[in-house]
């Protein structure tokens, strides 16, 4: 259904995920979309105003929302705070994978299981299967 598209949405032509990486106003608009179970990110800017926008663009900033990893990280760098964790302000960064870069890692099943064998239980489960 989709043809070349997949391309592009790959982002191997820099297509859409290229547009949406330089336009993080548009991220999030698809980011409230799919919290709102819209699937017409356009008609959902035409009818929001600008105002409007901008104080869910706070809100998001605040309280994320579609997004596990930061709410996680989030949280646990509240925990961490509270018990006296030193941070140069990324605190909440340093909970994320890779350091923040979390959505450019792609990694294939063989590349997790190594990385999971690195704990000593997870390698003993993984080695007795």
């Amino acid at each position: 259904m989709l043809g070349n598209g997949v391309e592009v949405l790959r982002g191997r032509s820099g297509g859409a995920a290229g547009k949406l990486k330089s336009q993080p106003e548009r991220e999030f608009l698809f980011r409230l979309a799919l919290a709102l179970g819209v699937w017409d990110v356009d008609a959902l800017a035409n009818t929001i105003p600008m105002p409007l926008a901008v104080e869910w663009m706070a809100f998001w900033i605040r309280q994320p929302f579609g997004d596990d990893w930061r709410r996680t990280a989030r949280l646990s760098s509240i925990v961490a705070a509270a018990a006296g964790a030193k941070s140069n302000g990324d605190l909440e960064e340093r909970f994320l994978p890779t350091g923040g870069r979390y959505r450019g890692l792609n990694q294939t099943e063989s590349e997790m299981l190594d990385e999971l064998r690195k704990i000593p239980q997870f390698r003993d489960q993984l080695d007795n299967r």
